[in-house]
């Protein structure tokens, strides 16, 4: 019974897994990146045992200077490439500074009432703002500063974790850094925009170390890992409630070894999995601490009930991503409790829609989204706010570079995770090691079904996979290399033909594949706190003026300044170097209104300008944080405005580029 139920449970995850390395190379269709996870997993199975005898020196050394030289590179990104960072972490950065500078005040927005669980988050990271504040360190340096410690921290903790784990194989070592040192992701979202991500990969990955290696420890170091345990799960469970997640799947596998394996339950099972208990316990209490310290209040006419994220998990138009006309719907009814009332019948009369086949195709869809790699290193960055002229001209055909390296990594990452989990299906053994898999795989299937089978997705909330995709793959590392059914020759011949036939697909793709038109984003301010969430505009006076400096590397095809739906004013785009200005005209879209200019123009100097012509006062939008710098020039204003705003603004380029 015990081998049967092991045999499903690493089935399921070979399904899995197969989802992931598949929506890698089909989502959309590149045979790039299929030539590309083949040559980089044949190229791990090949050279891993030449690393392997490199000596403890040389390895170190090794990995200390990648692990430099990407720290280096990620600066040097965020120092020539900044974004702007939108949505959900700007309100929270806006909100942490407000609270860090005693601005106790939650009306500024509705959007914590809407999301509380952010609203957490928020007082977190005003505690760490008041701090560097006092040290002279803006917020801006601030964020950056926590998504370098943060990310390269659970770098760091993996390489740690992993020369425990897999006796200090110098392969695993050189793989791993290497790995993040490539990974677009490395230097894009991860360092940009500081979030909860970061903070969960950190936290579970020594989670997960400190439960499964709890009985390698002596009686002084279990007390210390002990209280690590304790305080990592709160500050996990705080900023991302789905931890929860861990807690069910080690209450199943002390299940399983009570029943199995009672010894290892009493010995080094049991107090782990308590003290997990104890940390999602502590949490509640925390949490209401928090916010009590930050007066913060809820809401109940704009806080959405926790079904309402099941209820955008069955949107079959959206595959079960985040719905705003789901949102918006809702938002309509009067509070809380009448939202869940509505959703009460809604839940069912959305399931009543499906057939059986139906659903399948639904879960499928959502499991591959949540897999994906490809809108990963933009996530919640609304363009450059400068960038060299270089590289706005070849935008186009950088991002799909980059798109292409990101799904090769991402797809080899699970090809060499469903390869050793195929190995433990094949030669599944009742010791304890065997069982230590076990605990992992849960957590793995754990996310993958709240998100697919209940809760919305997106592919964000699959970075959480990360460290059990490596648990995975150092779990059968020793065994896969020595019983791979290709002998050494014959996988050197296929790593080599492979490099030549991915060279050869890359020049002919280059050289003579059809271009496609697209607007790219080349420069962008679009950072703001939205009038969904009832951002308040600003008043522009009566024959009164705002205006805006910015530099464009490349021409512009389009060009659009976000302004409220009613605005009166009148905008100019002017040629700084030419001293030629163009009016804008008012567009009004389904996602806002504009005032745009649609003619090609050159690169060079501009200034936006919006001017109330009326004897009224008139609404624009700008947007402001009191220590963050959200574009190389600030607003100029005839009237007194806060310091640092900014317009919410974006310029396109029509680049012809080639899909890798």
């Amino acid at each position: 019974m015990a081998k049967f139920l092991q045999k499903i449970i690493l089935g399921i995850t070979v399904l899995v897994l197969s989802v992931g390395l598949i929506t890698s190379i089909v989502a959309p269709f590149s045979l790039l990146t299929l030539i590309g996870i083949i040559l980089v997993v044949i190229g791990w199975l090949y050279f891993s045992p030449k690393l392997n005898h490199l000596e403890p020196h040389k390895t170190k050394l090794i990995v200390f200077v990648i692990f430099i030289l990407m720290i280096l590179g990620q600066i040097m990104v965020l120092k020539y490439l900044p974004s702007s960072v939108y949505h959900d972490p700007f309100r929270v950065y806006y909100q942490a500074e407000q609270l860090a500078l005693n601005h106790q005040s939650w009306a500024g927005t509705s959007y914590f009432w809407r999301y509380p669980n952010n609203a957490v988050i928020a007082v977190l990271l005003s505690w760490v703002l008041k701090i560097t504040h006092l040290l002279g360190i803006s917020t801006q340096l601030t964020m950056y500063g926590l998504s370098l410690i943060c990310f390269d921290g659970f770098i760091a903790s993996m390489l740690y974790i992993a020369r425990k784990k897999v006796n200090n194989s110098p392969a695993i070592q050189v793989g791993i850094i290497t790995f993040f040192a490539v990974l677009p992701l490395s230097y894009n979202y991860m360092i940009k925009v500081f979030y909860t991500d970061s903070i969960v990969l950190l936290c579970l990955t020594w989670i997960v170390y400190i439960v499964l290696d709890w009985g390698k420890h002596n009686k002084k170091r279990r007390y210390f890992n002990g209280v690590w345990l304790v305080c990592l799960t709160i500050l996990g469970q705080l900023v991302k409630p789905n931890l929860i997640i861990v807690l069910i799947a080690g209450l199943l596998w002390a299940l399983w070894n009570l029943i199995y394996y009672r010894e290892i339950f009493k010995k080094e099972i049991m107090i782990p999995i308590m003290l997990l208990i104890v940390g999602f316990g502590v949490s509640v209490p925390a949490k209401q601490v928090i916010l009590n310290s930050a007066n913060y209040h809820q809401n109940a006419k704009y806080e959405l009930p926790t079904t309402s994220w099941i209820y955008m998990g069955l949107n079959q138009h959206k595959h079960g991503i985040y719905a705003g006309d789901d949102v918006h719907g809702l938002l309509k009814l009067k509070d809380k409790e009448e939202r869940q009332q509505a959703l009460n019948h809604k839940i069912p009369e959305r399931l009543q829609t499906y057939t059986f086949i139906g659903w399948i195709e639904h879960s499928f869809t959502k499991m591959g989204i949540l897999l994906s790699s490809q809108p990963l290193p933009m996530a919640y960055t609304g363009g450059h706010v400068e960038a060299p002229n270089w590289y706005q001209k070849h935008q186009a055909n950088l991002s799909q570079f980059i798109v292409l390296v990101q799904r090769m990594l991402w797809g080899s990452l699970y090809g060499l995770a469903l390869l050793s989990t195929i190995q433990s299906f094949k030669n599944i053994k009742f010791e304890r090691h065997g069982d230590q898999l076990g605990f992992v795989n849960l957590i793995l299937l754990g996310y993958v079904a709240l998100h697919t089978l209940i809760w919305e997705t997106e592919a964000r909330y699959g970075l959480v996979l990360i460290p059990m995709l490596f648990y995975i793959i150092w779990h059968n590392y020793e065994y896969l290399n020595s019983s791979i059914s290709l002998r050494k020759p014959r996988l050197r011949k296929i790593f080599w033909w492979g490099l030549s036939m991915f060279i050869v697909v890359l020049g002919v793709t280059i050289m003579f594949a059809p271009r496609k038109n697209e607007n790219i984003i080349t420069i962008a301010q679009r950072s703001q706190l939205s009038q969904q969430y009832h951002a308040k505009p600003t008043k522009l006076l009566p024959n009164q003026i705002l205006s805006q400096k910015v530099r464009v590397g490349t021409k512009i095809n389009q060009f659009t300044l976000q302004v409220p739906r009613g605005s009166q004013v009148t905008g100019h785009l002017i040629n700084l170097d030419e001293q030629k200005s163009y009016k804008l005209k008012l567009v009004s879209t389904s996602k806002g209104t504009f005032m745009t200019n649609q003619h090609p123009l050159a690169a060079g100097y501009y200034k936006m300008e919006l001017r109330n012509k009326t004897n009224q006062v008139q609404q624009v939008w700008s947007v402001a944080l009191l220590d963050y710098r959200l574009a190389p020039y600030n607003v100029r204003s005839t009237q007194k405005l806060p310091a640092g705003s900014s317009f919410i603004y974006t310029f396109y380029d029509h680049q012809r580029g080639v899909h890798l």
